[in-house]
């Protein structure tokens, strides 16, 4: 099954050390992983769409066959950004 993760919280609660360690399992147990910052992505996505290649960056299919996880230290008043994928 392959549904997306949101983690949300303040700075210092554990999320990206969450992330890690649930990705090292799943890497462990033959899964392929990729670890990125959101920044580093926001900068991918920004520099597709300068090139009009933003098509082929977005990562609709990996969404579609794989599983997602996001961490952010937005408030869940700002979540609505992630409303689709986010238990509050």
């Amino acid at each position: 099954m392959h549904l997306p993760l949101c983690l949300i919280g303040d700075s210092g609660t554990g999320k990206s050390h969450l992330l890690i360690a649930l990705g090292t399992e799943a890497a462990l147990a033959g899964f392929k992983v990729k670890y990125t910052l959101a920044a580093k992505l926001v900068n991918e996505l920004l520099e597709a769409a300068d090139e009009k290649a933003l098509t082929k960056t977005m990562f609709s299919p990996r969404e579609e066959t794989n599983s997602v996880a996001i961490a952010s230290n937005e408030s869940f008043s700002k979540a609505h950004i992630f409303a689709r994928t986010c238990v509050r």
